[in-house]
């Protein structure tokens, strides 16, 4: 299949779902620029995706293309259905339709053009990727929920997997190779959250600029246009600073380690290096959660909608917060860490609604921001808004469990603990301003606006919403830049206890902190423009920033892909393997086309983030044992027992280890003794035995598994043995 016909199947598989829910999003986000037609494309893959997941996971059906398709068909019969039913069809206006026009144009063209890309560089192979395309192939061959661990027989995964499982969900979709739909997905993720930033963005804008009917559309499109540059292409200062000082031997990766032990990597080095990862995944689901989150801000200054209740929704509500609450959900089994980052800043926004809506209710309606603000924290406090809020936000919490309950009966958390950061650990503040210096100092120069403002009589209460979002998102990215600074969640890494904390955290503050840097240029450069020796130092820092974030999205980019001075290829990224290791790569795909099911096949065990696994990584087929240290992080131990998470007869041995099965599958290749050879077969359930390059480095290979088993597969040195029961 060439990638012409790949990525179109791939995109006209997001707009037939998009499609599926449009006036869905039509009637849900009534206050967006577009009506929400941005977000259409992630609700129609959450709702679909969701809705197969929960099938396969109760074992009412097999993950299959039919299922899939029928539940597409079920989801259009019932929004589209209940939409005529209720003479709601979608209608936009000729803005509107422009606006739908441009969001089309940077959906495809950012898809089309990280698509084109990608094939200077299509390997699937180094960082993470093993685990990634592995994940999605073993959720390819599943049947039915959790999916297998092709790192370790026997057990299913103890990872969050829902953003491989969207993956591989739109992929058998639009009926590519996987090897093609691992890329595509990954150009998606980025298109989807191009347009979602700017929808997010551009409606902030619009709203603010209420008032202002003229060029309106004009300037809150610009807005969209900066937020989706500060969230999805730009870079840090680093490259701004070090590129001049270090010329040819600058290395863009640096600009997310340059604090000592820590990782802070923002979107666009994400998608330059090309892992699956959750963090990558969510990045939709994040963006929509803010959008509702947004839609509940905006919504008690309408006075016709009354005080969000759980126990009594209205019919208005009720959809906003029941996709809300399979948003949140969906967070914690792609990325789990933004579950509590998000379920805190839904809580913020509860909080503020009931609090203005109270205002409203009592005709206490401030026309100014930052008190209204304060007021949530100071007069406004009540024992019933603090109840009421907390019960909403546990209702929220738990529903959003129930919804994904299926995975939290199989998923056990990796994190051992909250651990206070010494000293000496903390990081210079230097360093800090280089890594976040410029969405900081966009966010702080609008706050100070804001409060300067706020004292003016001349307000309306239209800005009150929209600036205490701002500020909201502001305080819980300040908050996520800190907490770094103070505590972290403890994992296996001693040297580096910082990393995945800081790494999680950063990620999300850059998601939030791009919305409010995009919108506030826009908001400022409007406001000042009679002041002009503001606007000019305005305007100075502002450019400064934009070739600050467009210089290392350039150079990452120019060195990521080896500088384009290479032919392009296709993006298929397994071709890699028949130049690399010719015979594995035949043998590999001889594996695909011939063997239906995951059973296990043993390989060699080598170190993670090595060609190490190849086969089950490439294969989706589950082997004894693939990179021992991320068993060793999903599992809780290396030497002891590790935790089981399969509730299948197969369940490994309670004394079962990381370091066991090396040794046990060391045993397997290099004995002489059948009997051994018979013990490890049986303990592991192995089915097939891969002989390949890497096994004939690894270990001195014995004589007992070939004169044991017949081979099924045989070519250029390469053998696989089929072990009989």
């Amino acid at each position: 299949m060439s990638d012409v016909q790949a990525s179109l199947q791939f995109i006209l598989i997001l707009e037939l779902l998009g499609l599926s829910v449009l006036p869905l999003t039509h009637y849900i986000f009534p206050q967006f620029i577009d009506k929400g037609f941005g977000l259409s494309k992630i609700v129609g893959i959450l709702i679909t995706s969701w809705i197969v997941w929960l099938i396969s996971s109760f074992h009412l059906a097999p993950f299959s293309r039919t299922i899939s398709f029928a539940s597409l068909g079920v989801v259009i019969v019932l929004v589209w259905g209940f939409a005529l039913y209720k003479k709601h069809i979608p209608t936009f206006t000729k803005k509107e339709l422009l606006v739908i026009a441009i969001e089309e144009l940077l959906l495809w063209g950012v898809f089309c053009m990280w698509t084109y890309i990608r094939g200077f560089s299509p390997d699937i192979n180094g960082l993470e990727k093993f685990m990634d395309y592995g994940f999605m192939l073993s959720i390819l061959r599943t049947q039915y929920f959790p999916p297998l661990d092709h790192y370790l027989a026997l057990e299913t995964i103890n990872y969050y997997y829902y953003g491989q499982y969207i993956a591989a969900f739109i992929t058998q979709l639009a009926n590519v190779a996987p090897s093609m739909g691992y890329h595509l997905q990954m150009s998606a993720l980025m298109a989807l959250a191009s347009v979602q930033s700017f929808a997010l963005s551009a409606t902030l804008a619009y709203q603010y600029l209420f008032g202002k009917k003229t060029f309106l559309h004009r300037k809150s499109i610009v807005a969209g246009f900066l937020s989706f540059l500060f969230v999805v292409l730009f870079g840090n200062l680093h490259a701004l600073i070090y590129l001049p000082l270090q010329g040819i031997s600058y290395w863009y990766p640096n600009a997310t380690r340059f604090i000592e032990y820590t990782i802070h990597e923002f979107p666009i080095y994400s998608f330059i290096v090309n892992d699956l990862h959750g963090h990558v995944s969510s990045i939709p689901l994040v963006f929509l959660t803010l959008s509702l989150l947004f839609v509940i801000v905006a919504a008690p200054h309408k006075k016709s909608i009354k005080p969000l209740s759980l126990t009594q929704l209205k019919a208005n509500s009720f959809p906003q917060i029941a996709l809300l609450t399979l948003t949140i959900g969906s967070l914690y089994a792609t990325n789990a860490w933004d579950f509590a980052i998000y379920l805190l800043l839904t809580g913020l926004v509860l909080l503020t609604r009931n609090t203005l809506q109270t205002m409203l209710t009592n005709d206490q309606t401030s026309t100014y921001v930052l008190p209204t603000f304060r007021s949530i924290l100071t007069s406004s406090f009540s024992l019933p808004l603090i109840v009421k809020t907390a019960f909403q936000s546990v209702s929220i919490l738990m529903i959003s469990i129930v919804l994904f309950l299926p995975f939290w009966q199989h998923f056990h958390p990796i994190s051992q603990g909250i651990g206070i950061v010494p000293l000496g650990s903390h990081s210079p503040l230097w360093q800090l301003l280089i890594l976040w210096g410029m969405q900081v100092t966009l966010s702080v120069i609008y706050l100070f606006y804001v409060n300067k403002t706020t004292r003016q009589p001349d307000n309306t209460h239209n800005l009150s919403y929209v600036n205490t979002f701002i500020i909201l998102l502001c305080a819980v990215s300040f908050l996520l830049i800190i907490l770094p600074e103070i505590i972290f969640i403890r994992d296996i890494y001693p040297t580096h206890f910082r990393a995945n904390t800081m790494f999680k955290f950063y990620y999300q503050a850059w998601l939030m902190l791009g919305i409010v840097s995009g919108f506030s240029i826009v908001v400022l450069l409007t406001k000042l423009p009679n002041r002009k020796l503001t606007t000019f130092f305005y305007l100075i820092i502002v450019s400064i920033f934009l070739l600050a974030g467009s210089t290392y999205s350039l150079k990452a980019t120019e060195q990521g892909f080896g500088g384009f001075n290479h032919e392009r290829t296709s993006i298929n990224g397994t071709d890699y393997l028949f130049k690399k290791y010719p015979a594995d790569a035949k043998a590999i795909e001889w594996l695909n086309q011939n063997i239906v099911g995951q059973p296990v096949i043993a390989e060699a065990v080598g170190d993670s983030y090595t060609d190490y696994a190849r086969v089950a990584s490439n294969t989706g087929l589950p082997t004894v044992l693939g990179w021992p240290v991320h068993e060793w992080l999903w599992r809780g131990s290396y030497m002891d027992a590790m935790q089981p998470t399969t509730k299948n007869d197969l369940a490994s041995d309670a004394s079962d280890s990381v370091a066991l099965r090396i040794e046990n599958v060391k045993l397997l290749y290099e004995t002489d003794e059948q009997k051994f050879v018979t013990s490890i077969v049986d303990e592991y359930h192995i089915d097939y035995i891969f002989m390949g390059t890497l096994e004939r480095e690894k270990y001195t290979v014995g004589s007992a598994v070939p004169q044991m088993f017949t081979s099924v597969y045989e070519q250029d040195g390469t053998v696989i043995y089929k072990v009989n029961n």
